[in-house]
């Protein structure tokens, strides 16, 4: 569902922005600013970028995410404990790296 509403979002963003750009103008009469508000209200709220919001790509959860691995600190952790995740290994109590 995610990527749906993100390709959605892509496929129509030049048409939002020249909608909002339209009615942001005060150069453009009120008639053409009112049609451009009526066709961006019409428009499915999936279109909208702000309905994509940052969620789990393992759980959909919305909430405590950590963004440079697009996952939940939940399952972050979870991956991380067992080395699942490229670039991290479990870090030894005690003892630091030596550089």
């Amino acid at each position: 569902m995610d990527k749906l509403r993100r390709d959605l979002v892509r496929r129509h963003e030049v048409e939002r922005l020249v909608l909002k750009s339209i009615i942001s103008s005060p150069y453009l009469p009120q008639e053409v600013r009112a049609a451009a508000v009526r066709r961006l209200a019409d428009q499915p709220s999936n279109y909208s970028p702000g309905r994509l919001g940052w969620h789990c790509i393992y759980t959909r959860r919305a909430m405590g995410h950590v963004k440079e691995f697009k996952m939940s600190r939940i399952t972050f952790r979870r991956l991380a404990r067992h080395s699942l995740l490229p670039g991290l290994w479990p870090e030894i109590r005690g003892k630091r790296p030596t550089p």
